[in-house]
């Protein structure tokens, strides 16, 4: 896989960002979120619904981001700024 690759679009179905985190694994894939870039290692799909645009964090923590996906939600479980 290639550095463009790594990186995260959030039009893309939320399943289709899991398996691109799974497959970067220990690397981990890189995703924009509010101006910042993010090293994530591990997540998981979480239904949404109305959906709300594209990349908006819906929900933010210490230990976890949920971001929009183009369809359902990444639960961005292991991460750090990059």
């Amino acid at each position: 896989m290639t550095e463009v690759e790594r990186n995260l679009d959030w039009n893309r179905s939320a399943v289709q960002l899991r398996n691109q985190v799974r497959a970067w694994g220990s690397q981990g894939a890189l995703a924009r979120i509010d101006g910042k870039v993010y090293l994530v290692r591990r997540a998981r799909v979480v239904p949404t619904s109305p959906p709300a645009q594209p990349g908006t964090v819906l929900e933010r923590s210490d230990e976890r981001l949920l971001v929009q996906a183009g369809q359902d939600a990444l639960l961005i479980e292991d991460f750090r700024e990059a």
